[in-house]
């Protein structure tokens, strides 16, 4: 059975950008490892798009990139005292909720991230883009 243009080129980004993150030296391994994105993606697919857009009220969906760490917003694993240090690395759970970005939001499910600490080039960059 032939894989999904979509798929497959979702699948190879994700593994692109997994190998920043991960070294695999035994190529079984790696192909092994690399076979299992097309299946995740579909899962993902029918959980973030299928069965969000069948419930009611309308569910939204929102993944952070480079963003303060939020508790109110975000589950991961850090200290309180050093949040104000910690940005959002990988966001690999969407917050899911209704009326987000309104005063009267409601959220279901927090998103899940994996923090790291804010260094100094990265802020002075921030500055130079604000």
């Amino acid at each position: 059975m032939r894989m999904h243009d979509f798929i497959a080129h979702v699948s190879n980004e994700l593994n692109k950008m997994m190998n920043n993150y991960r070294k695999i030296n035994d190529l079984n391994r790696k192909k092994q490892v690399d076979a299992m994105a097309p299946k995740l993606i579909q899962d993902i697919f029918k959980l973030l798009w299928f069965r969000i857009n069948v419930q009611e009220p309308k569910l939204e969906c929102e993944f952070f990139e480079n963003d303060m760490i939020n508790p109110n917003l975000m589950k991961g694993a850090w200290n309180d005292d050093e949040i104000d240090k910690l940005r959002v690395d990988i966001c690999y759970f969407p917050l899911i909720g209704t009326k987000l970005n309104s005063s009267d939001a409601k959220i279901y499910t927090l998103a899940k991230v994996f923090p790291r600490y804010i260094s100094a080039s990265s802020e002075a960059n921030e500055k130079v883009y604000e």
